[in-house]
């Protein structure tokens, strides 16, 4: 009875480090290659790729396991200890068993999946994934699923928002990509900025209202030249009395160009339209090209009275993806 107890203590032990090592190795393998090893039809990188793409209930899985398996050494190594010494059973086993546990269980590993990630990662891949299918079976997953939505809804946290965990794998995917080598730094800073232009708002890039260039609806030809000298742009706003009531804007060389006896601002004004200051960056661009805004006013969130806090340019947003552009 014993040596059976104590063949389950060493294969509990190596369960631990199974689940320990795959637990590293999960983050550790490149997600490039069992990608592309996925897409050429070889099955443990198809394995590892259903694994890797249900990142929150893999862990599940693997931290389900390893506490089963770190339990069960204990289980074992009490019973072998009471055997012979049942009155300090406990503590000899919490002497003796944990440092192994840690050791064995952890460390080892650990070390062992950091240095070879993907090569152990395949092997490990189909047994980890009998284990994960088996735990969704019997409902281990779903269980821990609902307990971490519970969480997510309490602190407000949008993990199972689905635009969420796209743009999460995109990043992953091209740090991933980062991380092998296969960029240059231009490729780099701009798969850096499309990264960030997804959490970004209207009101983090706007030209604040103080700063805006603007010119008077009843402003003259010579005017609107003086303007044109210091400030090299091609669109600016129409306002009547203030910057408060923003009416329209101007394209300068195509008032400029007419004959003098036709310059009127008012006459050449075009409809500004006016987004909201707490709108995606990304979703404001896409609907500025797509409906030919070059300019747009921002007006305050939440705002009743509809005030004007900033201005934004097709160009300024386009900036946050590719950077520096010369004026337009």
């Amino acid at each position: 009875m014993i040596l059976t107890v104590l063949i389950l203590f060493c294969l509990f032990i190596f369960m631990s480090a199974f689940f320990s090592g795959s637990e590293t190795g999960l983050y550790s393998a490149s997600k490039v290659r069992i990608n592309v090893g996925a897409e050429s039809g070889e099955k443990k990188y198809k394995h590892l790729l259903e694994l890797i793409n249900e990142p929150a209930e893999l862990i599940f899985t693997i931290l389900t396991g390893n506490n089963i398996a770190t339990l069960a050494v204990s289980w074992c190594g009490t019973f072998i200890f009471a055997s012979y010494w049942p009155e300090n059973a406990e503590l000899i086993n919490t002497c003796a068993a944990a440092p192994l546990l840690f050791i064995f269980g952890e460390v080892v590993p650990k070390t062992l999946f950091l240095s070879r990630p993907e090569p152990l990662m395949l092997r490990s891949s189909y047994p980890l994934l009998l284990i994960h299918r088996l735990f969704g079976k019997i409902g281990v997953r779903c269980f821990f699923k609902r307990i971490s939505g519970f969480f997510e809804k309490l602190f407000d946290i949008s993990s199972d928002n689905e635009y969420y965990r796209i743009t999460s794998r995109m990043t992953k995917v091209f740090d991933a990509t980062i991380e092998e080598g296969y960029l240059s730094s231009i490729q780099r800073s701009i798969i850096a900025r499309t990264s960030a232009i997804t959490r970004l708002k209207v009101s983090q890039v706007m030209i604040r209202k103080e700063d805006i260039v603007s010119v008077r609806i009843d402003a003259g030809r010579d005017e609107l030249l003086e303007i044109m000298r210091k400030h090299p742009f091609t669109r600016l706003p129409v306002y009547r009395i203030n910057r408060n009531d923003m009416e329209g804007y101007v394209n300068i060389y195509e008032l400029l160009s007419k004959p003098k006896t036709d310059f009127s601002i008012a006459g050449s004004m075009l409809k500004i339209h006016t987004y909201k200051s707490n709108e995606a960056v990304i979703s404001v661009m896409k609907d500025m090209n797509e409906n030919g805004r070059q300019i747009a006013l921002v007006e305050k969130a939440g705002s009743k009275s509809k005030r004007i806090v900033g201005l934004i340019t097709l160009k300024d947003l386009a900036e946050e993806l590719t950077g520096e552009l010369e004026a337009f």
